[in-house]
């Protein structure tokens, strides 16, 4: 048996949670994910969530193509280097 097979996607409960009181209160608030490892579900496809990098929170808005994918692969973690320009 392959490890696909026996793990099932995670998601933290708070998540479904906070996403089913604002579609009761028909409210669009953006929901707080400290844990990239999260799968993405077909529940959460049109709600924008703020994913924490480890400075600081990224706005991700999650559309039909990215379900099944975690929500650490659309926030990126490290930062670019930018090398001084030798002046003459």
């Amino acid at each position: 048996m392959t490890r696909a097979v026996w793990k099932k996607p995670f998601a933290k409960k708070n998540l479904f949670k906070s996403l089913f009181f604002n579609q009761i209160n028909k409210k669009s608030e953006t929901m707080l994910i400290r844990s990239r490892d999260c799968v993405i579900f077909p529940s959460f496809i049109g709600c924008t969530f703020s994913v924490y990098d480890g400075r600081k929170f990224a706005y991700v808005h999650v559309f039909d193509t990215m379900i099944g994918h975690k929500f650490g692969e659309f926030v990126t973690t490290r930062k670019r280097v930018a090398h001084k320009k030798k002046t003459k």
